[in-house]
């Protein structure tokens, strides 16, 4: 059953596990081939209830910032990284360096043939 207390004592600590797990690292999530390698949130009920009994989450900055990076960390970890560019191109260089040899050899040949035709 939903409890609008409980609900209302964790809305803060659910809006910065959100953003560490769901928003910060959304590129490297819309990455994933199989949703099934998404794991669940490193906070249990129990963990949630005693990190904001009364709603005060973020009242201690220094453990909240700590948490929020612990979170971001594991986020990180349970995700694949995105492709770099150059990555995602790394065929490049070397697509361009066959063209240029085709291009030198097309060019040759022409000379060549060009050669045959004026004797």
């Amino acid at each position: 059953a939903y409890d609008a207390v409980t609900a209302g004592n964790r809305w803060n600590l659910v809006n910065d596990l959100f953003g560490a797990f769901i928003i910060d690292p959304h590129s490297r999530l819309v990455q994933l081939s199989d949703p099934l390698l998404l794991k669940g949130l490193p906070v249990s009920a129990e963990a949630a209830a005693a990190l904001s009994p009364d709603g005060t989450w973020g009242a201690d900055s220094a453990l909240r910032t700590k948490l929020v990076a612990r979170w971001a960390d594991e986020a990180r970890r349970m995700y694949p990284s995105p492709a770099s560019i150059w990555h995602r191109f790394r065929w490049l260089p070397s697509a361009l360096f066959a063209l240029f040899l085709l291009l030198a050899a097309a060019r040759r040949l022409s000379r060549r043939l060009a050669q045959r035709r004026s004797f």
